[in-house]
């Protein structure tokens, strides 16, 4: 448990990294995606919605008295109440979530073609996507007249599993389970198909769940330096969020930061060795600067 000083220093520690606004590598970062050709379901006010979204969830789902409980502080007066966590489930975090939130949470692929099907085994509509690739134009010659040059197939945007095809090549074997990522490792080897199209979906793919995750990971931090707790209590709730999306979700959101920031040495004679250690750093920086334009002159 810290101290009131030791907490103190914890929150002035706080490197504000979940205001995505304030931040600037993540700012750098996502400037650099959409520059590459992303584009996202939601822009930077959105993202910080979302985070502060999930941060007030949290934050009743699992409220201080409750998990001062955990801590051993009984409160009387309210020991018949039933815990809201047991009917703030994932399913109600997620009904409530705006569509965008959804997809981006859910890592759905995206092709901006297609519809959607009922899965029985989900009990759901699911995206059922689209994409076309074809022969390159070199290698149709000499092709009978009725094989076509183009080719399209339906898969599943959940799972990336490939349901049917329009006019599939017949140089390909249909494996069982078959993904469109290990469509694309297949036809890669052949060198007969632009695949463009499939590659583009399933970078899309691949840059969504990056920036899910860098997003959920914020969300945990906040949780952790929220103003509306204390230091303990901030780390149990982030703790349970982590825990509860990557098994609800199958993901693998890491624990180790807020790990390392509540276990840090808080104390007055910790930050005031760390100042001195940055003063000799930043001292032999200096020299080492020096010592280059010395060289570069010479």
């Amino acid at each position: 448990m810290m101290t009131i000083r030791e907490a103190e220093n914890f929150y002035k520690s706080d490197n504000f990294k979940y205001n995505l606004k304030k931040n600037p590598r993540f700012l750098e970062w996502y400037k650099e995606l959409k520059d590459n050709g992303y584009i996202s379901y939601m822009n930077i006010n959105s993202l910080q919605e979302f985070i502060d979204k999930l941060v007030i969830w949290y934050e009743i789902k699992y409220p201080e008295r409750e998990l001062d409980k955990e801590d051993g502080v009984n409160y009387s007066d309210f020991r018949d109440l039933k815990e809201l966590s047991q009917f703030m489930t994932m399913e109600q975090l997620v009904f409530r979530l705006d569509n965008n939130e959804n997809c981006l949470l859910n890592g759905v692929y995206r092709t901006g073609c297609g519809g959607f099907r009922y899965n029985k085994d989900k009990g759901r509509y699911v995206p059922n996507l689209y994409i076309k690739f074809r022969r390159l134009e070199n290698e149709s010659e000499g092709y009978p007249l009725f094989y076509k040059n183009e080719y399209g197939l339906h898969f599943d945007g959940d799972t990336g599993k490939i349901t049917s095809f329009d006019n599939m090549p017949c140089e390909l074997i249909l494996e069982d389970d078959m993904t469109i990522e290990r469509l694309l490792a297949v036809l890669s080897k052949m060198d007969k198909f632009d695949l463009t199209n499939i590659r583009k979906c399933i970078k899309l793919h691949e840059t969504d769940e990056k920036l899910r995750d860098v997003i959920l990971q914020y969300a945990a931090l906040k949780m952790l330096y929220s103003e509306n707790t204390i230091p303990t209590h901030g780390y149990k709730r982030a703790k349970k969020f982590i825990l509860e999306f990557n098994n609800y979700f199958n993901l693998n959101l890491n624990d180790k930061e807020i790990d390392y920031l509540i276990n840090k040495d808080y104390s007055d004679d910790s930050l005031k060795s760390k100042k001195l250690d940055d003063n000799k750093l930043n001292s032999l920086v200096k020299e080492q600067k020096v010592m280059l334009k010395r060289l570069n002159n010479r």
